[in-house]
């Protein structure tokens, strides 16, 4: 009797989905650390906008990593996530803070 069977499909499925999520707020992490702006948000702050906009990112990228697990493309991808936790976030809350105060330049 074999009681190891194979790996689970939703277990795999949210493996790939967490290491995306890592991958987006470790992008997130190093705009934070590495190249603050000069009115950038505190990380928690980030963090909890990073939220939808991880979700988004993940969300599409999805398919992608999946046709491109047994490849090694799938590393290019997780840096497009990555990448994205960098850019996404800060430009962001730039626009939400111009659009708070009036700014449309």
């Amino acid at each position: 009797m074999n009681v190891v069977g194979p790996p689970s499909i939703l277990l795999s499925n949210l493996t790939v989905a967490m290491l995306a999520l890592a991958a987006y707020y470790l992008g997130v992490f190093i705009r934070k650390r590495a190249f603050p702006g000069p009115s950038s948000l505190s990380f928690r702050d980030q963090a909890l906008l990073g939220i939808p906009f991880a979700l988004a990112v993940v969300a599409a990228m999805g398919p992608v990593i999946l046709k491109t697990m047994t490849d090694f493309t799938v590393l290019a991808t997780f840096g497009v996530i990555i990448e994205q936790g960098m850019l996404l976030n800060e430009t962001a809350t730039e626009r939400l803070r111009d659009l708070g105060t009036g700014n449309r330049g």
